[in-house]
């Protein structure tokens, strides 16, 4: 977006398909325990000669930790099937996605992307649980 007077309206294009839609939906968020927080914080190191090692980073006990429960109703109402791309950008470096009903796609440090299959006609349902540290 150029500059644009501060007051002044302003829109954005964000797709061509007026037909098929994405509804984001926080079912729940609450916290989980510390514990929680540490059984999903292995990552994987990648050597140069193809093998891999797990690691665990440190985070302070004393900090709040959150589970988000996502729900994304994703609706087609052409006579044709999709497949639609969902991101869910605005994560933190350490968001973790703990459970999800498709795989999902680390695009950057703070994006993930799922490929939603879509019927002709119909909706599909993508869920997925984020653990922060905030």
């Amino acid at each position: 977006i150029g500059h644009t007077p501060m007051g002044s309206d302003i829109s954005l294009t964000t797709g061509q398909a007026f037909d098929i839609k994405v509804r984001p939906i926080v079912d729940a968020r609450d916290r989980v325990t510390y514990e929680q927080w540490r059984q999903t914080e292995r990552f994987h190191i990648w050597r140069s000669d193809g093998s891999s090692a797990v690691g665990e980073i440190e985070h302070p006990v004393d900090r709040i930790y959150w589970r988000t429960k996502m729900r994304y109703l994703v609706t087609n109402a052409s006579p044709k099937p999709v497949t639609v791309d969902v991101r869910q950008a605005g994560l933190s470096w350490d968001t973790r996605v703990v459970q999800e009903s498709l795989a999902s796609e680390k695009l950057s440090a703070d994006e993930v992307r799922w490929r939603v299959p879509v019927p002709a006609n119909g909706p599909t349902v993508l869920t997925a649980d984020f653990y922060t540290p905030y």
